[in-house]
């Protein structure tokens, strides 16, 4: 059963295995998730559902997660979807570039199921305690005057 409030993640890896991997460990802990194989795609798809959490693969083909990541923190209706990389390139360099390119979090591959659960959750704490409070529909009283 999705859980309601913790929104979709969208997950971003041109490589099917590693997809289907991150997918179905989401998908087992209750997270409603939409899966693409590319950055333009990954585009596409949030500017469209308006995910909680994105996460990208930053080695992809027709648009890398580093220029997605640009885009998508330029754009006014992605700019606070938190945003986690993953790279089977662990080299400072890489962490660094995803970062400055504007994700939220950078896991390295591979990585354990515990690592990416916890990130996941992590980003999603964060971005729900910086979001204004949910719409309270208050009963109205009657005006004294």
């Amino acid at each position: 059963m999705v859980h309601p409030l913790r929104g979709t993640i969208l997950v971003a890896d041109d490589n099917s295995l590693n997809r289907k991997l991150v997918t179905s460990r989401l998908r087992a802990q209750g997270y409603d998730v939409r899966e693409v194989e590319d950055g333009r795609q990954a585009l596409e798809l949030a500017l469209h559902i308006r995910p909680a959490l994105i996460i990208l693969d930053l080695v992809m083909p027709v648009m890398d997660g580093i220029q997605t990541a640009r885009i998508l923190r330029a754009a006014p209706k992605t700019r606070s979807i938190p945003i986690l990389a993953l790279s089977a390139v662990a080299a400072g360099t890489e962490r660094e570039s995803a970062l400055t390119a504007g994700c939220n979090g950078f896991l390295a591959k591979p990585f354990r199921a515990e690592q990416l659960l916890a990130a996941v959750a992590e980003l999603l704490r964060h971005a729900a305690a910086a979001a204004p409070p949910p719409f309270t529909d208050v009963p109205t009283t009657p005006s004294l005057s």
